[in-house]
């Protein structure tokens, strides 16, 4: 497209270098840190922290001098995904799913090689894991991330496995192997769901199943998790079906919703004439 022919303004693209890099972080970044890993010359890249730092989208620990996100920039994705109409039309069913299973319940949506959190019901008094809506979660350690890229063309199995510098390990459950996580990834798709296995967090098991569109693609997974007492052997069929139930009611809202978008667009194309 034309527009994609058209060259950025540098201070935007390392602007959004910036967010990005910090979105990385757990800690956070001080000045040179960020110099250092992004390549900028120092004096500019000064200049967009303190931009940024003014409009609210980064704030600085007075104390470490590392820059993290600001209110602005949650508040500016919340906006987002209230907009979402996937969410939208997701949130009943996947309460449903959290009163079925009595866990917590998550949906998330591909974006290049992570699969980002749109989503997250848990159980009244139920401590929730810390996660946030919009945090890119990796794919080679978590069922939402392992059911969305078991489901996308394998031609891009490779490029996942290789992950963004290799495939972080959080403990010695989790698989950094390529070959393992091509092979999780291959069992996932046979079965039609993917199992984190205490990957992440130990004593923490979560199942996660794809959701498919109108156009038959993955275009979100679901899943639950809990304590592996919660999520054990013994019930993972029946959750497995219930989560499987879920993501069909998913794909059908979102079909009926697309035909009546098609609808009111031939309605309106017919009152033009």
């Amino acid at each position: 497209m034309a527009s994609l022919k058209t060259a950025s303004p540098p201070a935007v693209d390392r602007a959004f270098a910036i967010l990005e890099e910090v979105a990385r972080s757990s800690r956070g970044l001080r000045l040179p840190e960020m110099v250092y890993r992004l390549g900028l010359p120092k004096s500019s890249t000064h200049s967009l922290l303190v931009a940024l730092e003014r409009r609210g989208y980064l704030q600085r620990n007075t104390t470490t001098s590392r820059y993290q996100f600001g209110p602005k920039i949650f508040a500016l994705a919340n906006a987002g995904l209230k907009g979402m109409a996937l969410r939208e039309l997701s949130y009943p069913i996947l309460a449903a799913l959290m009163r079925q299973t009595g866990l917590i319940v998550h949906m998330a949506i591909m974006d290049r090689d992570h699969a980002v959190l749109i989503e997250q019901i848990a159980p009244m008094g139920e401590l929730a894991p810390m996660f946030w809506l919009g945090e890119r979660l990796e794919l080679h350690c978590t069922a939402l991330g392992k059911a969305l890229a078991a489901f996308e063309p394998e031609a891009q199995w490779t490029r996942f496995a290789r992950g963004n510098g290799g495939l972080h390990r959080h403990n010695d459950n989790t698989v950094c192997s390529s070959r393992r996580f091509l092979d999780d990834l291959a069992t996932a798709r046979k079965r039609g769901y993917a199992l984190d296995d205490e990957e992440v967090d130990l004593g923490v098991r979560c199942l996660g199943v794809p959701v498919f569109g109108p156009a038959g693609q993955a275009v979100a997974a679901i899943s639950v998790s809990g304590s592996c007492m919660a999520v054990s052997a013994e019930n993972s069929v029946t959750l497995v079906k219930l989560l499987s139930n879920a993501a069909a009611q998913i794909g059908k809202a979102l079909a009926a919703s697309a035909a009546n978008g098609a609808a009111e667009a031939e309605v309106g194309d017919d009152a033009e004439e």
